[in-house]
């Protein structure tokens, strides 16, 4: 059976609780073709820290780090059908911006909750999954039509490409999320945070506490042997 694989270059994420910091990994996933994540694999690299803006770095901060894997991606996988996410299910969506909206907000009403959970299904979409060329244009325009989002011209990934990104700011915690895609061919790019609210995020606006990068997408002839 084929797998799609891809691997994002070092992505960070804020870390919090009794510490903060900026944790940063590798990832290497394999997934079906067609089928849930329950047949998918995953490899990570857990690398070195970053300071969260204005804190040193914890020292459990560099706990844990290292290669893990190729290991078993998810035991279970119970979303609906309208949540898929395998490539054979995704070459099927919607190429019309409006039909890609309405598939959004499948068995959503209207309002606050249910933009954000469109939202939501936006990152689902396009984190460690691969939408055709056709699709990803549409979910594009789509996203950018969600109540409360707007356009960011430049936007850069955790690799260093600067493409244009669908924005939306979390009003719980006043951070700006956005999904980048290339200009002009719309490839997905990567995800980034980025704080609008000092007071809130305890860090200078314009911090990026998120990022990532998906640099590669290919087809694999089997899956990989677990360690």
């Amino acid at each position: 059976m084929s797998t799609a694989s891809w691997r994002p270059r070092a992505a960070m994420n804020t870390v919090g609780g009794g510490s903060t910091f900026l944790a940063r990994s590798k990832r290497k996933v394999w997934l079906p073709v067609e089928g849930d994540s329950t047949g998918g694999f995953i490899e990570s690299e857990e690398l070195a820290p970053s300071a969260y803006p204005g804190r040193p770095i914890p020292p459990e901060a560099w706990e844990n780090l290292g290669h893990r894997g190729p290991g078993k991606l998810s035991d279970f996988d119970d979303r609906v059908e309208y949540l898929r996410t395998d490539f054979a299910y995704l070459s099927r969506l919607p190429t019309e911006p409006a039909k890609m909206y309405q598939h959004l907000y499948t068995g959503l009403t209207h309002g606050g909750e249910a933009d954000a959970e469109a939202w939501d299904r936006v990152g689902v979409l396009l984190a460690e999954a691969y939408l055709p060329a056709a699709q990803r244009a549409a979910l594009f325009r789509a996203a950018a039509a969600i109540p409360g989002v707007t356009t960011v011209g430049k936007a850069v990934d955790a690799a260093g490409r600067t493409g244009v990104a669908a924005a939306r700011v979390n009003p719980w915690l006043d951070i700006r999320d956005e999904y980048i895609f290339d200009r002009e061919t719309y490839r997905y790019l990567g995800v980034r945070s980025v704080v609008v609210d000092a007071d809130r995020a305890k860090a200078p606006v314009g911090s990026v506490l998120t990022s990532s990068a998906l640099l590669k997408v290919s087809v694999a002839d089997q899956a990989p042997h677990q360690a």
